[in-house]
């Protein structure tokens, strides 16, 4: 009898093809970890509260009209999941792009330089700069408090 509760609450589908069965209540996130598929993200930490703000980790979801948020969307049975289609990565890049026109370019002096998120998945999709005109407004650092820049 637990077996059975146990497997009423699993949930079956597919990332990319493959199939999987996680836990009801599982993140698309979490799910394409388990399968070694690392969705692209920004905003998104196990241990914060789920934002879905930066739309980075955007996956194709069979049936919907628009790309999902992998991070904030739960799994359903008979779920089929896209996360390297040609609009996938478009919509990455572009919101890469955005994110960069509304960025200083100060890398080389930045405290994080060498260990940013952002260098590291413009670099996986072979961003060199922004095609986008800049947007960033010239505003003083806070100095005041160095856990804050």
């Amino acid at each position: 009898m637990n077996e059975t509760k146990h497997e009423s609450e699993m949930v079956h589908l597919t990332i990319n093809n493959i199939p999987l069965a996680v836990p009801k209540g599982t993140k698309i996130m979490q799910a394409a970890r388990k399968l070694g598929i690392d969705i692209p993200h920004l905003c998104y930490h196990e241990d914060q509260r789920i934002k879905a703000r930066c739309r980075l980790c955007s996956v194709e979801v069979v049936g919907k009209r628009r790309l999902l948020a992998a991070c904030s969307t739960e799994v359903w049975e008979g779920m089929e999941v896209h996360t390297d289609t040609q609009i996938v990565r478009d919509t990455q890049v572009a919101i890469l792009q955005l994110m960069l026109a509304n960025h200083h370019k100060d890398c080389l002096s930045c405290p994080r330089n060498q260990n940013c998120d952002l260098q590291r998945l413009c670099s996986r999709f072979n961003i060199q700069h922004s095609s986008l005109p800049s947007v960033c407004k010239e505003e003083p650092r806070i100095v005041t408090n160095p856990a804050i820049v």
